[in-house]
């Protein structure tokens, strides 16, 4: 079973990196911008006001940490929603504006997509709130840490990065180390796969259906049917 394609792998690794190392260099500027003897709690009061900006939902979407942060890059089941979305979409738009009664398989494969895609959000939505509680809990580890071991030698980016190793994985051995996590992960594995049978069902259907002698007979009168039928399976397929 495939999950995701090679480039859609690549571009989440991508994404999660680049936002791991603009997360240690915004630290950085915070280093060398701060007291040294301060140094410690100036990093663990960004930190705090990152995780705060999280929790009240005052964080825009377009900085730098709100995918990480978010798990939005964490979840496998991801991909399949975003590959899936344009789908249904247009699904029911060609549903709703074609005259295709008689052609029940489609109507009854299209239901049981968009139920494989709720059920899939649902799950996707699961293991993101483990990863999202995983990083609330790393970084108000990490803070709290800093300013507890203020007095000690903290003031070269190594030091803070190996604290916050530590506690990044304190906070992700209790709160994705689980047997609820376990779960709700074979979920999100079990409806990925249930999504992308739906769809390939989904698509044979509508092939059927673009085959089919009764078909051409409806676009005879309809030529804004056929092509929006020709545009939905040019999609699936993409």
């Amino acid at each position: 079973m495939t999950l995701q394609s090679a480039d859609l792998k690549t571009d989440i690794v991508e994404s999660v990196c680049a936002s791991y190392i603009s997360f240690m260099e915004s630290i950085t500027e915070v280093l060398e911008t701060s007291h040294d003897d301060d140094q410690g709690v100036s990093i663990a009061t960004y930190i705090d006001v990152i995780r705060e900006g999280f929790s009240n939902n005052s964080i825009p979407n377009d900085q730098w940490y709100a995918k990480i942060l978010s798990g939005e890059e964490l979840s496998l089941g991801a991909g399949a929603l975003d590959q899936s979305s344009e789908v249904i979409t247009s699904g029911e738009q060609f549903l709703l504006s074609t005259s295709i009664m008689s052609f029940a398989n489609v109507r009854v494969s299209y239901n049981l997509l968009c139920l494989a895609y709720r059920d899939l959000q649902e799950s996707v939505a699961l293991v993101r709130a483990h990863y999202r509680k995983s990083t609330m809990d790393a970084l108000k580890n990490f803070s709290n840490s800093l300013r507890d071991n203020n007095e000690q030698n903290l003031s070269s980016l190594r030091d803070i990065y190996n604290v916050w190793i530590d506690k990044a994985e304190e906070a992700y051995y209790q709160s994705v180390m689980t047997l609820n996590f376990s779960e709700n992960f074979g979920d999100m594995i079990n409806n990925t796969s249930t999504m992308q049978k739906a769809r390939k069902v989904f698509e044979a259907s509508i092939d059927d259906m673009l085959s089919s002698g009764e078909w051409r007979k409806l676009t005879e009168k309809k030529s804004l049917t056929a092509r929006d039928g020709e545009q939905l399976r040019l999609l699936l397929k993409k």
